[in-house]
């Protein structure tokens, strides 16, 4: 009964004053979902009435937090990777609450941050991580290295690339033919993105030249001003912040958006070793992270004030007005719902996350297959909650 309550509150977290005052499962020490601001749990407790009357409205199950955490003698030690960037923002609000009480979310989690993404593969590939977030096309290479090994759990993160300029006549990916501009993410988002647009809008002449990470290339345009960079937010904010002769000319995400692509530009996934997920028996299910996972995405973006400190503390960025700054740039990967009775926010996930996630690894394989792992992966790496 306790696994279908949580999957039944995967569907939708709508009304999240309302669910952040909710009554927790008997037996559970949590006042607030992981990752929720401290604040919202002061919201009085709406009725099943308003509860219901919403889950009717948006023809989705409404979320409970009735059963959705689990009993501290349940939780098994989870161990989760990062990347030092966009995808570990949504994560950050659940890392200090653990950080502070192992028992504050619904695993015994340990952490991993690294700035490479081929470290967190190497990792997942060598079973020392569990659940790890990786670039969107990494994702899918793994699970043809591994031979289906891997599981994709969720988006996590959007469009983040920007391109970040002095020269004004900089405007469209077009105004890129002839120059030299730098990047991160060589065999990762980044680079396949951006190759991609260059060729669909026949730019032929566009030299790409890679840095491992983007505060180096931050660091760089501190000091010159004849720099173009594609560059990932947070790290487009800090560049611009930095100094003032260079803005944000334009974004990835809009030039793809403007070719009429069936697909959306992904940065970001969560994914989990099929071993792992595997040997979870009732009543720890994956279902729990994801909910986790969810309310600290949800957090990062309604509250970017409570949320910048802790994107210092995990040193992805060191300023906390750029951070704050950074945060409704940084495609945190939820959506805030606008047709229903209740204010509500939904993740990207089951069904939805297949839908956006495959017609983007469609475009990247049509355009290289190497790019996704040479062959596009089957239909058992999504996962569906309730799927058998």
């Amino acid at each position: 009964m306790m696994l279908s309550k949580i999957k039944r509150s995967m569907a939708i977290f709508a009304a999240c004053a309302l669910l952040f005052g909710c009554a927790q499962s008997a037996g559970s020490t949590q006042s607030t979902p992981p990752g929720a601001p401290a604040e919202a749990s002061q919201e009085e407790p709406a009725g099943e009435e308003a509860e219901d009357a919403a889950a009717e409205d948006s023809g989705t199950a409404q979320t409970s937090t009735e059963g959705a955490f689990l009993d501290p003698a349940d939780r098994v030690p989870m161990r989760v990777g990062a990347l030092k960037g966009p995808t570990a923002i949504g994560l950050v609000r659940l890392m200090n609450d653990v950080a502070q009480d192992e028992n504050a979310g619904s695993f015994l989690y340990a952490f991993t941050v690294e700035t490479d993404p081929s470290a967190i593969a190497a990792q997942m590939i060598g079973g020392e991580l569990d659940v790890a977030l990786v670039p969107a096309n990494l994702a899918s290479v793994l699970y043809n290295r591994t031979e289906g090994g891997v599981v994709v759990l969720n988006i996590n993160t959007l469009g983040v690339l920007e391109c970040v300029s002095a020269d004004d006549t900089v405007e469209h990916i077009t105004d890129l033919a002839g120059k030299t501009v730098l990047s991160t993410g060589q065999g990762a988002t980044p680079e396949y993105a951006l190759k991609y647009l260059l060729d669909r809008y026949g730019v032929t002449d566009c030299t790409i030249e890679f840095h491992a990470e983007a505060a180096e290339i931050a660091a760089l345009m501190q000091e010159r001003e004849d720099i173009v960079a594609i560059l990932p937010q947070p790290f487009a904010t800090v560049a611009s912040a930095q100094n003032e002769a260079y803005s944000i000319r334009f974004a990835l995400t809009d030039e793809w958006n403007a070719l009429g692509e069936d697909s959306a530009l992904i940065t970001g996934v969560t994914v989990v070793r099929r071993e792992y997920l595997e040997s979870l028996a009732e009543p720890v299910s994956i279902d729990f992270f994801l909910n986790d996972h969810t309310w600290s995405m949800i957090g990062a973006m309604t509250d970017p004030e409570g949320t910048a400190p802790l994107i210092v503390a995990q040193e992805i960025i060191g300023n906390e007005n750029i951070a704050k700054a950074a945060l409704p740039r940084c495609g945190i990967a939820i959506e805030e719902l606008t047709d229903t009775q209740l204010p509500g926010y939904a993740p990207y996930q089951g069904e939805r996350m297949k839908e956006l996630l495959s017609g983007y690894l469609q475009t990247l394989f049509d355009a290289d297959p190497s790019s996704v792992g040479g062959t596009l992966p089957g239909d058992d790496f999504y996962y569906i909650p309730g799927d058998s």
